[in-house]
């Protein structure tokens, strides 16, 4: 009798034995993605987040100063911590899904490409608005999302004129409002008790966004698909097209004359990310090389930017500069599918849908 028992129970235990063996084949393929998307946050993500929130506060500190003391000396001291908070967004400014989209942090922070003369048409409202007696970040909030952000500021501290009056405090405002959000941004990337930090460290079956770590690294890799084609399409190709006569004004941050230094700012921060999503890949020899010439074909790019310095207006002007222009732009086209196919191919990411899909 116990024997058979024994036989029974055996055979009764066959199913969910076969039921455990997909589990643990999935458990164990799932492995390398979740070191790809653990290393890639504590190395990329955070550190840029974390420089980010530093900066714009670092700027608020600076437009406080400007208003209580506007002279040439603080001017210049605002403008200067703008250029750094504004370093400090190009890093992170291709993050944008999850935290970016509470409360359209992203397009709060950067209202761009400017269409329309949204930034132009609020900012007039706003200054010559009748009740000038406050402005507070809690009262910027509130209003429209194109004067919360880099345009707006740019406006104010790069005009033909410098600002005075209400202008200051409302740049000011603009700064204090800014460094909350990218604070916000940090901490809900950061905290694994709550929201999408909690998202981020419980993938699994009964998580909305990430069923598993492969779809955390499927994420990263999105957003790095999608930072490219913006680079791409909105700051290269808007900007010099493929013939004709660059449209200077197209160009991102072109008043504070640094368009060029955030493309460059860009592909450094992309080639970054790429190598962060590989750093732990299981990839053999064949795909190494593969991974290396792509690192290679970053650093090459990287120097063409570097080389045309920061100004799209500048290198427009100089010796077939329109020329290295396109050039910059096509090696950001082959650098794109080249990117995106081994990240495809190689370790199986899907580049999925982006904010930039059916611009």
């Amino acid at each position: 009798m116990t024997r058979r028992f024994l036989t029974y129970f055996f055979i009764l235990l066959l199913p969910f034995a076969a039921a455990l063996v997909p589990a643990r084949a999935s458990a164990a393929a799932d492995q390398p993605y979740a070191k790809i998307a653990t290393h890639a946050i504590a190395v990329h993500v955070l550190p840029s987040l974390k420089a980010f929130s530093a900066a714009t506060k670092a700027q608020a500190g600076a437009l406080h100063a400007l208003a209580w003391a506007p002279t040439p000396a603080s001017l210049t001291a605002a403008r200067s911590a703008y250029q750094a908070a504004s370093d400090a967004w190009q890093a992170v400014q291709h993050l944008r899904r999850g935290p970016a989209e509470t409360d359209f942090r992203h397009q709060r922070i950067q209202f761009w490409p400017d269409k329309r003369g949204h930034v132009r048409k609020q900012l007039a409202v706003l200054l010559a608005g009748k009740d000038k007696s406050e402005i507070t970040p809690a009262v910027l909030s509130k209003a429209s999302v194109a004067v919360q952000g880099f345009p707006a500021l740019e406006r104010l501290l790069y005009g033909e004129a410098p600002p005075k009056g209400f202008a200051l405090k409302l740049a000011a405002a603009i700064g204090d409002n800014m460094a909350a959000i990218a604070i916000a941004l940090e901490t809900d990337w950061r905290d694994p008790a709550k929201g999408f930090g909690k998202l981020l460290a419980t993938p699994g079956p009964t998580n909305p966004l990430f069923g598993d770590a492969k779809a955390i690294a499927g994420f990263l890799s999105t957003d790095l698909a999608a930072g490219m084609k913006a680079l791409d399409e909105l700051k290269l190709r808007r900007v010099v097209g493929r013939d004709g006569a660059a449209q200077i004004k197209r160009a991102e941050n072109w008043r504070s004359d640094r368009s060029l230094a955030n493309i460059r700012i860009n592909l450094e921060t992309f080639a970054a990310l790429f190598q962060a999503l590989v750093h732990d890949a299981d990839l053999d020899k064949h795909d190494r090389a593969r991974a290396k010439f792509v690192a290679d074909q970053f650093a090459q790019i990287i120097s063409e930017a570097r080389a045309l310095g920061p100004s799209f207006t500048k290198a427009v002007a100089a010796e077939r500069g329109i020329v290295r222009l396109r050039g910059l732009a096509a090696g950001v086209e082959d650098l794109y599918e080249l990117m995106g196919g081994f990240l495809a191919e190689v370790l199986k990411l899907s580049m999925g849908f982006n904010s930039l899909d059916g611009d």
